[in-house]
């Protein structure tokens, strides 16, 4: 067994590698340039005596020499941002496997909950699926869908994708067991599909011209908590404010009787901001990196209703 991942859901990938017994030869994690690997896979990692390599060695197509020469019969690439080369996808004897935080292939690419937040989906999945030459174009394995809350987050929904995908880890690893291999494979819904890259959505800014649930839903998918956003906090620029960050807002549900992006009287819980239907109450932003309350930093720049 080869685990390539990174964050919460590398992490709680190897825990159920470890638990069941299974043999990892090795852990490949590491962002790009970083001196050496840190972050929870591999602090799990070297806790238990596992070899841990820099996650690019994937890039490396006689990486993939070793990875045969190890009798290695599953890689498991979990929320790696590296590319796998051929070679070494078509290494391991049973095969190499990918998690996706989303549906396929409605949702390939980067970030796949932020968009399912940002476009208003009403659920969301995680899919395990065959490693190919393409990105996220491999036969499924397994899949599982869950609802969307009113209130999720990037953050929250991404926990309950690593939630839901460490039962279907354990089918895998069930089926792998078998003899011979019972691992599903079935070709990708007829639907049409779509790839999602790095860049946030309109440059990562807020424009106040769009309706009020489509500004909250920017806000909320951009929301990862305590961890940094790939898409940065949503940017504002206000008249006589300057740029800021919007970090939490809420719907008023009431109609704007101003121009977008006005800013109206500071009221219980935050400031509303005129969007284009109504008005929507800023609760949470920064401005230079640093928290501010709203009301006092935009209560003097209120305007009048139009």
């Amino acid at each position: 067994m080869l685990l390539a991942g990174e964050e919460a859901a590398g992490a709680q990938t190897l825990r159920l590698l470890h638990e069941t017994g299974q043999q990892v030869v090795g852990v490949l994690t590491g962002r790009a340039g970083a001196a050496r690997s840190v972050g929870p896979l591999s602090s799990l990692a070297e806790s238990w005596g596992y070899r841990v390599w820099p996650a690019r060695r994937v890039r490396d197509a006689d990486f993939a020499d070793e990875v045969r020469a190890e009798g290695v019969e599953l890689l498991l690439n979990v929320h790696s941002l590296y590319v796998v080369k051929a070679e070494v996808v078509a290494a391991p004897r049973l095969g190499s496997f990918n998690v996706h935080p989303g549906p396929l292939p409605e949702y390939a690419g980067l970030n796949a909950p932020s968009w399912a937040i940002l476009h208003g989906e009403r659920t969301h999945g995680v899919t395990v699926h065959w490693m190919d030459a393409g990105i996220d174009t491999g036969e499924v394995a397994y899949e599982a869908r869950f609802d969307i809350g009113p209130d999720e987050t990037a953050f929250t929904l991404s926990a309950k994708g690593v939630r839901a995908v460490m039962p279907l880890l354990r089918q895998l690893l069930e089926a792998a067991a078998a003899e011979p291999p019972a691992i599903p494979r079935r070709k990708q819904r007829a639907v049409p599909g779509r790839y999602f890259g790095r860049e946030a959505p309109n440059g990562g800014r807020i424009d106040w011209s769009a309706s009020a649930a489509e500004v909250e839903r920017f806000v909320r998918a951009a929301d990862y908590g305590l961890f940094a956003s790939p898409w940065g906090a949503p940017r504002a620029t206000l008249p006589g404010v300057g740029e800021l960050e919007i970090t939490k807002v809420a719907r008023t549900g009431r109609p704007a009787d101003a121009a977008p992006g006005a800013i109206g009287a500071a009221e219980a819980g935050g400031v509303p901001i005129a969007c284009a239907d109504e008005w929507l109450l800023v609760k949470k932003l920064r401005i230079d990196g640093a928290p501010a309350e709203p009301a006092r930093l935009l209560a003097a720049r209120a305007c009048e209703p139009r």
